[in-house]
């Protein structure tokens, strides 16, 4: 049995990615192209809709150097990639494929048809092969068109985000979903490419298809405009939330051009604010209803001393609402009792990761509550106390290491001593507030239920978290005198750069980090991020 399928010559793959991919007339194809070779150092490229024309109806044979990198920057393919070029169809030499296996034959229209066999065409790759020879971008058989590079960027250092390019894509050049974490749900972020150039601290991007661009800024979903920049040696990307985007292009109608900050570079730094943010903000938006009304369910326990509440209490609540729910109680439980104890109050945390760790940048009761306690503690600085195994350090990835800085640098931003043990036997030890001959207890992270809490006075207890305390004060792997030194010393044991990490602080502290996040919940919020962010790039100076 044979199937008759239709084959584009190289000279229709044009016509192909302006009309399916770009959907533009051949007047905007022309301005986009001489846009893009402004930003490449093509300059004085003249192109127009004949042009375009006579390419796509294989008047004129492969473009000249200057036209091949222009195509190149805007499609983000190599021109061998792009197929544009007038040879005859040459037919594949595997067997599966031999050519008397195959019949071609030009209809009225100039279109080539083949002829081939169903069965040969499926079997083993060959129709990849085929249409691989024939110049397509193979997007069903699992090829991925590298925009600009990005794929391979992110491959190399997010093995775990998956990517995808939708069809059709309404705007969308890739989808991206980020991970799952141990505790929290992934996200889906959109993306859009354009070509950037870097100039004083900004990337400069054309926004040449305003149909494709209203069709991405318009949609509800997360969306990311990413300016990639070709100039050196490898691409660099530069990203800004789609609906902040839009909001700065309204403020000057009659410009199509954006400028990001280069604080915004996807790099480790931002990809981990950008995978906690989305995670939590849309597991938290899904919940939207059945959270506040849960939340107000459990608000009895409130007038309990102690409760520990199962997950089953809120059975259809995802995790990252189970976490809101457990943060957010054990917070006002600790606050409500904070007073009563008779000492200066020792804090113990249970977070070991950044995943753990990043509820304390974006949950906006956590940065309330720390301010809340430096509010009850007066002038004295309270110290809170940190296992983190090496061997947590170990199966960290990178975003995720970074995560975990910038929420310790926070409570140091907020008057907290911060002290970390590298003891993997008091991983199990609750969260907890001692104070003399009292402790709070508030426990959510990797508990059995929602949450636990209870204030105690009991010796055993007490003399537990006395042993935890002890231990780490004596021997915390960051301890020094000043917190300059102290996220020094952090940073060292997390195996980051403190000088990259300072670098990366200052720019995001300068410009904020509301223009890449853009928080949809009401319960989330970055201004515990922008805080941490200037505490680090005001201790790096003084230690640089």
């Amino acid at each position: 049995m044979t199937t008759k399928t239709r084959v584009k010559t190289p000279n229709h793959v044009l016509r192909r990615i302006r009309e399916e991919e770009r959907r533009e007339s051949r007047e905007e194809f022309a301005r986009a192209l001489v846009a893009i070779a402004d930003t490449i150092g093509e300059h004085g490229l003249a192109c127009d809709a004949r042009l375009v024309a006579r390419w796509e109806d294989g008047e004129v044979g492969r473009p000249r150097p200057a036209y091949q990198r222009a195509l190149e920057a805007l499609t983000g393919r190599s021109f061998d990639q792009l197929g544009f070029r007038r040879n005859a169809i040459e037919v594949p030499s595997q067997d599966a494929l031999a050519p008397e296996r195959l019949s071609f034959y030009v209809d009225e229209e100039g279109q080539v048809w083949a002829n081939v066999d169903r069965r040969t065409f499926l079997v083993g790759g060959s129709a990849t092969a085929l249409l691989a020879q024939l110049g397509t971008d193979l997007p069903i058989f699992g090829g991925l068109n590298d925009l600009y590079g990005f794929a391979d960027h992110a491959k190399a250092r997010w093995p775990d985000l998956k990517l995808s390019q939708p069809t059709p894509d309404f705007g969308v050049d890739l989808t991206a979903l980020l991970p799952d974490g141990r505790a929290m749900e992934g996200a889906v972020l959109r993306m859009q490419f354009h070509a950037g150039s870097t100039s004083e601290g900004r990337v400069m991007t054309r926004l040449t298809n305003a149909t494709r661009w209203a069709e991405f800024s318009r949609a509800t979903s997360r969306g990311l405009l990413v300016a990639a920049d070709r100039s050196a040696e490898k691409s660099r990307f530069f990203a800004m939330d789609a609906r902040e985007a839009r909001r700065r292009l309204a403020q000057s109608p009659d410009s199509d051009t954006l400028a990001i900050p280069c604080a915004y570079e996807l790099d480790d730094f931002t990809y981990g604010l950008l995978w906690a943010a989305a995670s939590l903000d849309d597991g938290l938006q899904a919940d939207d209803q059945e959270l506040a009304i849960s939340r107000d369910e459990l608000a009895q326990y409130e007038a309990l001393t102690s409760s520990a509440v199962s997950r089953e209490a809120a059975p259809d609540l995802g995790r990252v609402s189970h976490a809101w729910l457990g943060s957010d109680f054990c917070a006002r439980h600790i606050l409500r009792n904070l007073t009563n104890l008779p000492e200066l109050p020792i804090f113990w945390t249970r977070e070991q990761r950044g995943e753990e760790a990043c509820t304390w940048l974006l949950f906006d009761h956590k940065y309330a509550y720390l301010r809340g306690v430096r509010s009850a503690t007066g002038d004295q600085a309270s110290v809170r106390m940190f296992c983190i195994p090496h061997r947590a350090v170990q199966d960290s990835p990178r975003h995720e290491r970074v995560l975990l800085f910038v929420s310790i640098a926070l409570m140091e931003a907020t008057g907290i001593h911060a002290k970390v043990c590298d003891d993997p036997a008091y991983s199990s030890v609750e969260g907890f507030v001692l104070g003399g001959e009292q402790a709070i207890i508030a426990n959510w992270v990797r508990g059995a239920g929602m949450w636990h809490v209870d204030t105690t006075q009991r010796v055993s207890v007490l003399r537990e978290f006395r042993e935890a305390t002890g231990q780490v004060g004596a021997h915390s792997v960051i301890e020094a005198n000043s917190p300059a030194e102290r996220l020094r010393a952090l940073a060292a044991y997390l195996e980051l750069d403190w000088a990259w990490l300072v670098t990366r602080c200052r720019a995001l502290a300068h410009v904020g980090t509301a223009g890449l996040l853009r928080p949809r919940s009401r319960l989330i919020s970055v201004a515990g991020i922008d805080a941490a962010c200037a505490f680090v790039n005001d201790m790096g100076q003084s230690i640089a």
